[in-house]
């Protein structure tokens, strides 16, 4: 019998009293079974039929899919685990900021500096970033307008602005004069994505 051979193989495992019939489907995720859905019953051979196959296979696809839904969660959390490990323990300052609202890439360069200047804030930030600008951590540098980092007096950072604006959002090499918490001015070199 092919419940013998899988028990011999490691491949099953036997709970409960053996049942002489039964109905098995496969559970599948990206094609390879993961295991079995089994129905059994103890004494009526004509209790399962072609309906109740087709109510297991719907089952067990269903099931298949909730199964693949959690790895991929799994999945996705242990990346994020490790994308947060590797930012936070980088010796560079590495950054991320946002504006209240998106901004049009198809309005004007100068309009779009200025979108930025007026709403951008430090989103994400690693404690080296922080640091950089006079602050202990991360927690007390996120929020900070770019506006109070970058001095929109300076000409140089508006230049860089609309070289960034007009490269669509990247940039590698540009030095900037920048503010810290403490109105100290200094010196970076930037790679902006």
């Amino acid at each position: 019998k092919v419940s013998d051979e899988l028990e011999a193989d490691g491949e099953a495992v036997l709970v409960g009293v053996p049942a002489p019939i039964w109905l098995g489907v496969p559970l599948k995720v990206e094609g390879k079974t993961i295991g079995a859905m089994v129905v059994q019953h103890y004494s009526d051979p004509t209790v399962f039929g072609e309906r109740e196959l087709h109510i297991l296979e719907f089952v067990s696809n269903q099931v298949a899919k909730a199964i693949e839904r959690k790895q991929t969660q799994s999945a996705l959390k242990a990346s994020d685990v490790r994308y947060r490990a590797f930012i936070s323990q980088s010796t560079e300052g590495i950054w991320r900021f946002e504006t209240a609202n998106p901004i049009d890439t198809r309005l004007d360069t100068e309009e779009q500096v200025n979108l930025i200047l007026k709403s951008a804030v430090v989103a994400e930030c690693n404690d080296a970033m922080a640091r950089m600008y006079g602050y202990a951590s991360a927690d007390q540098f996120i929020g900070t307008k770019l506006s109070n980092m970058l001095d929109p007096t300076d000409s140089r950072n508006i230049e860089i602005l609309k070289s960034f604006v007009e490269s669509d959002y990247r940039l590698t090499g540009a030095e900037s004069s920048e503010l810290d918490k403490y109105g100290n001015v200094k010196v970076f070199l930037n790679n902006l994505v």
